[in-house]
This record gives structure tokens, C-alpha cells and sequence, in this order.
């Protein structure tokens, strides 16, 4: 055989030998990634027997299949949050996925005891559970059994127990937010060099914050009524040692070798002046509480004044802010509410003096008080400050506002104008505001602001400023949209107030007050225009979407603003990152949510002239729901809860995604 023959054979021989180790690792290979299928075809089969929901069908090969991502031809990702799974995670689903590094659940009705099924995936990294039903303690050998793990986020479930110390032994751990649970104890005192995102807040936790973790902020351990020490306002207790007794004092005096003990008759003498000078201090007291009562009846007597006025004579607002007058009695007197549209009132400013005030809130233009008069009528009403302009220009300002009226609006009763004090009396809005209704009472016991009604006040919230746009002029400009101005009646229809306030105010101070929503343009509210309101607008829908206020925007990553915020998680195409956890409970929404956050991008453009119109705002928000009518009523909701029953009901009474568009958004 010749050598070029035997090369020939040789090359031949090695080429089948690669060919058939490829072969063999290929085959290998598609075994993993068939274990790897047959694991998810488990878990889909328990929780989607109909294929409704994930529509994996659709695609042949798995890494093809819509929340689900591959890498060296195996599963290593499963993001499936808000698809309405219920139950346990099943028996040899995605426990049986080796590779796995990511796992998204979040939003879903899923149960059982932590971790459960997923403990047996030990090469994971991310873990995303929020809004849940996972019961029971953190295990405490979380670290062995996730010893990559970055990121746990544990938010609203049902878990219970104490944050165990362990959680210190992961070095990598980036983020953890355990708030919204019912874990209790103390916290560890976790010394994580790289854990940037921390978060227990709702839960019943007590003790002090430890010092390792007091970089971060407040917000991260509200709800906790035990806890204390920096950055919380409430300080810790200092431990108080046991005080020796007098005799101990003195045998300890005597042992080191200093002063002798008193003597009997030294402590007689001052046991004596002690109860003198407590006798002389008591006789005093009722001296000065007789005559000193009766010499300030008689002065109130001799002006002719009611003494139930003395509590709101000259003293302005105190702590608890149950006067809203500072008035001096003379000039009260002479001075009375103006009505507006010669309505008659059951009330005067007699009457409204003598109403016991509780504080509602105190904001931009100044504080507003929940009045409540002798015969039951509830007024709010708002003590001005800061009011730069002088009476004539005031009153002139504040009858255009008198005359604005709209379903949408607070309606503006009557005002009060004197040199130090200026008063507005609206109607009472018992619902509160939306900031509130957001962003309060985050814990067990709330309850949840669902898609509907989030819809209709934004709707609201459109044609009252729609309004105030076409009736006040080109020029005319709230200045001051945000949550808290978003007022709500019994049946959540959104009410805006303060407008027209801002005209009156100084402008410095008024425009550091809502940096959270200022068009980037604006650098003095006096000159703000339609073009910045629709900004602040915008920067509502997107509180709506995210259930974040602009002020917790420090608390999202990079302690950037909202709208900024939005905009990076939607450029790295993870658009559901950004809706609030709130609302990936109910289903068939991804459409709408994604419509109104397209609206609210195009009003929070940095570039004035590229946003639209109010008025063409309000006709893009009215396509966002079919359900609303020209008159922003919800047609097809009996009561208040009928939305909640419709996206969180039983399986057959909620609408076939089959037959609804569905818009795909990476988890």
C-alpha cells in the first residue's frame, strides 16, 4: 500500500471518528434539552391543560416557546409572571431543569411552603415570586441551597418566621425583598458587599436597624412598627441599668473612701423642704388656674368675644394642625367668607372657626383641613401660603377659578382673604387622594387598586385638565398636576384640585415643591405651560402603571427619575418589569397596559412640541378600555368589585385568551 494511499485512509478514519463524537455530544445534547422539554411540558400540563395560557404549541422547538430561553442548547431561563397559574409548582417540572438560572413566577396564585420544588434548583441565580400565596419560614440553609443566588424577590406572599442570618453567607446577593410579608423578629445584621437593592417593609419586624444595613433608605422598613434607629424617625430605647438604692449609694460612697453617709436628720431636712416646695408649687397652680380662668372669661366678655374662639386666637397651625387660623378676633369679624354664584350656605365663617379641624395634608400650596361643622356638613379647607399677590389681584384670581366647573374638578365654595390669612373652602372628597389610595397602607390589610378603576381615573384625570386647558385659555397652566392633587369621590371619579392656585404663589418655593413631576423644560412655576402640564400628565399614567410615586425613584436602581426609569427598563425589552406587581394578577390587561404606557411616553417626551395635546391625550386614553363610555362610566360593572371578579374569578367566568388580542411582553 502506498504511503499516499495509507495518508488517504488515515484522514478518512479520523474524519468518521470526529464526525461521530459530534454525533455522540449532539445526541447528548438533544437528550438534555428533551429532559429539559418533558420538564416543561409537566409543569405546562398541571397548570395550562388547555394551552390557553402559554400557547407553547405554536413553536416546535422549545427554546422557541415564549418565556422560555436557552443557552448551549438548554433551558437556563422561565420567566412567566401574571399567566393566572394556581396551585403548587408540580413534581417533576422545573426541578428537573439543571441548567436553570432564571425563574419568574411572579404575579401568579401559586401556593405551598418555600421553596418548595424549585429547592432542587441548585444552579439558580434569579428568583422572582412576588405577588404570590408561598407560605412558611426561609429555610436556613438558603445558602447551600442557591449558592449563586444575586437576586430574591419574595414581595407580597404569606411567608412567615425570621429572616434567617444565613442569607449573610450569600456574597453575591445583589437584591432581597422580603417586604409585604409576616416575617417577624429582629433583622440579621447582613454585611453584603454587593446587596444594592434591600427591602422588608410590612412586615413585623422589631428591634434596630442593624448598622450594616442603614444605608438604605426609610421607605425600606416602613410598616414595621418595632423597628427603630436610623433612617427611621423613631429612635431605639437606650437599656437602663438597674439604679442602686440610696443605702447602696452610700456604702459604695463609703468603701471608696469619699463622703460619709448622710445622716438621719440630713435626709429628714430634706425630705422636709421637698414637700414644702411642692405644697408652695401646688398652691400657685390653683391660684393661677382660678383667677387666671376667671380674668380671661371677663376679657372675652368685655370684646364681645364667643370663648369657643379662644382656640383659634393668633396661634396659626400647631402640631397636630387643629387650627387653621391666624387671624386676629377684630379682624375676622370684619372680614366674611365670600360665596361664590350667590349660592346660600347653611354656614359662616363663625361656623367654620368653631368646627373641629383635622389635617389632611400638607402640600405644595399650602394645608388642607377635613372641617366639620356644629350640624354635620364637611368642608375641606386650605390655608394658603406663601400667596405673593395682594387682595385685588387674589380676589380677581380666585373668581376665574370660582367659575370653573366640571364634573372633574374640585368645585371651589368660598374664600376667605385678610392680610394674614387666606382660606379656600371646596367640597370634601371622602375618597381621598390617589397618591394615597397608590401608595398607602401597603400592607396585609390592603386592598389592591385594580385595572379598572386605575383606567377611569386616569380618564378622569384627562378631561378635567382637557377641560381646564380649553377654558382657561392658551396660556393658562395648573403647574402643579401630581397624585396627591388628584382627588377622589365614592365612586373613584378623579377630581383635580389646586388649579388655578399656582398663579398666586411665590414662585421658588411652589416649583421645588414638584421636581417629581416637572417637564425638564420648566425652572419656575410661573412659567409653565399646557406643553409641561401634559409632561407632569404623563408622569401620573406612568405612577399608575408602576405604582411607583417620582419621589421613590431613588429606590428603583440607579436613583433615577420616573419617567427615566421607564424608559431604560423598556429599551432593555423588559416592558413587564415595569408594571406595578398589583396588577399581574388579573389577566387579559397586557394590551391595555401597554396602550396607556405608549401614551404615557409620548407625554413624558423631552422635546415640548413632539407631546400631544391634552385633548388628544383624553381621545387615546378613551381607546385604552372598550368598557368606558363618552361619560368615563364602566357599562359593564354592577358594583365596585365586579372588575376584580372579572379578572380574578373563576376560570369560566374570565374571558378566553383565545379570543382576546394578546400583546407579547418579556417578563
Amino acid at each position: 500500500m502506498s504511503k499516499r494511499k495509507r495518508e488517504t485512509e488515515w484522514s478518512i478514519a479520523k474524519a468518521a471518528t470526529i464526525l461521530l463524537a459530534f454525533l455522540g455530544v449532539a445526541s447528548v445534547a438533544g437528550q438534555d434539552l428533551g429532559a429539559d422539554t418533558r420538564a416543561l411540558l409537566v409543569f405546562s400540563n398541571f397548570h395550562d391543560p388547555k394551552g390557553t395560557k402559554l400557547r407553547w404549541t405554536n413553536a416546535s422547538w422549545t427554546c422557541n416557546w415564549r418565556g422560555i430561553t436557552c443557552f448551549g442548547n438548554r433551558v437556563t431561563e422561565v420567566r412567566l409572571p401574571g399567566k393566572g397559574f394556581r396551585g403548587n409548582i408540580p413534581t417533576g417540572s422545573l426541578s428537573l431543569i439543571s441548567e436553570l438560572r432564571i425563574v419568574s413566577l411572579r404575579g401568579n396564585w401559586l401556593t405551598g411552603s418555600f421553596p418548595g420544588e424549585l429547592g432542587n434548583c441548585n444552579n439558580l441565580e434569579s428568583l422572582y415570586l412576588a405577588g404570590n400565596d408561598f407560605y412558611g419560614p426561609l429555610p436556613n440553609d438558603l445558602h447551600a441551597v442557591w449558592p449563586r443566588l444575586t437576586h430574591l424577590s419574595l414581595e407580597y406572599n404569606r411567608l412567615n418566621g425570621v429572616i434567617p442570618e444565613s442569607l449573610g453567607l450569600l456574597p453575591q446577593l445583589f437584591m432581597l425583598n422580603l417586604r409585604n410579608n409576616f416575617f417577624s423578629g429582629s433583622i440579621p445584621p447582613l454585611n453584603l458587599a454587593n446587596l444594592t437593592i434591600f427591602n422588608v417593609a410590612n412586615n413585623n419586624l422589631s428591634g434596630p436597624v442593624p448598622t450594616t444595613l442603614s444605608k438604605f433608605p426609610a421607605a425600606s422598613y416602613l410598616g414595621n412598627p418595632g423597628l427603630c434607629g436610623f433612617p427611621l424617625e423613631s429612635v431605639c430605647p437606650s437599656p437602663i441599668a438597674p439604679s442602686p438604692g440610696p443605702i447602696a449609694v452610700s456604702t459604695e460612697v463609703a468603701k471608696e473612701g469619699g463622703d460619709k453617709p448622710l445622716s438621719t436628720g440630713a435626709v429628714a431636712g430634706i425630705v422636709v423642704g421637698g414637700v414644702a416646695a411642692l405644697v408652695l408649687f401646688s398652691l400657685a397652680l390653683i391660684f393661677r388656674l382660678c383667677y387666671g380662668k376667671k380674668g380671661q372669661l371677663d376679657s372675652a366678655k368685655a370684646t364681645g368675644r364667643d370663648v369657643s374662639r379662644e382656640r383659634v386666637r393668633d396661634k396659626g397651625v400647631d402640631e397636630q394642625g387643629e387650627e387653621y387660623s391666624s387671624a386676629g378676633a377684630g379682624e375676622l369679624e370684619r372680614n366674611k367668607l365670600v360665596f361664590f354664584d350667590g349660592k346660600k350656605y347653611s354656614f359662616n365663617l363663625e361656623d367654620l372657626l368653631r368646627a373641629s379641624a383635622e389635617v389632611l395634608g400638607k402640600g405644595s400650596v399650602g394645608t388642607a383641613y377635613k372641617a366639620i361643622l356644629e350640624d354635620g356638613t364637611i368642608m375641606a379647607v386650605k390655608r394658603l401660603k406663601d400667596v405673593t399677590t395682594g387682595k385685588k389681584d387674589f380676589e380677581s384670581q380666585i373668581q376665574a377659578v370660582g367659575k370653573l366647573l366640571h364634573k372633574n374638578l374640585v368645585p371651589l365654595r368660598a374664600y376667605y382673604f385678610s392680610k394674614d390669612e387666606k382660606l379656600l373652602v371646596y367640597d370634601y372628597m371622602p375618597m381621598g387622594s390617589l397618591s394615597a389610595l397608590l401608595h398607602g397602607n401597603r400592607g396585609s390589610s390592603r386592598t389592591p387598586l385594580d385595572w379598572l378603576s386605575r383606567v377611569k381615573i386616569a380618564l378622569g384625570a384627562a378631561r378635567g385638565l382637557a377641560y381646564l386647558h380649553a377654558q382657561g385659555g392658551s396660556k393658562f397652566a395648573h403647574a402643579n398636576i401630581k397624585s396627591s392633587n388628584i382627588l377622589l369621590s365614592r365612586d373613584l371619579d378623579a377630581c383635580i384640585s389646586d388649579y388655578g392656585l399656582a398663579q398666586l404663589l411665590n414662585s421658588s418655593s411652589a416649583a421645588s415643591r414638584i421636581v417629581g413631576y416637572r417637564a425638564p423644560e420648566v425652572t419656575d412655576a410661573r412659567k409653565v405651560t399646557q406643553k409641561s402640564d401634559v409632561y407632569s400628565f404623563g408622569v401620573l399614567l406612568l405612577e399608575l402603571l408602576t405604582g411607583k410615586a417620582p419621589t421613590q425613584a431613588a429606590l428603583n436602581d440607579e436613583g433615577i427619575d420616573l419617567p427615566r426609569w421607564v424608559q431604560s427598563v423598556v429599551r432593555e425589552e423588559w416592558t413587564a418589569e415595569v408594571f406595578d406587581l398589583e396588577l399581574m394578577r388579573y389577566q387579559n390587561i397586557e394590551e391595555e397596559m401597554v396602550s396607556m404606557l405608549q401614551i404615557a411616553m409620548q407625554c413624558v417626551d423631552p422635546v415640548p412640541e413632539r407631546r400631544p395635546k391634552m385633548n388628544n391625550v383624553l381621545l387615546l386614553l378613551e381607546d385604552v378600555h372598550p368598557f368606558f363610555n363618552d361619560n368615563g362610566d364602566d357599562t359593564s360593572r354592577q358594583s365596585e368589585s365586579a372588575s376584580e371578579d372579572k379578572y380574578r374569578g373563576s376560570d369560566k367566568d374570565r374571558p378566553s385568551q383565545e379570543n382576546t388580542p394578546s400583546r407579547s411582553i418579556t417578563p
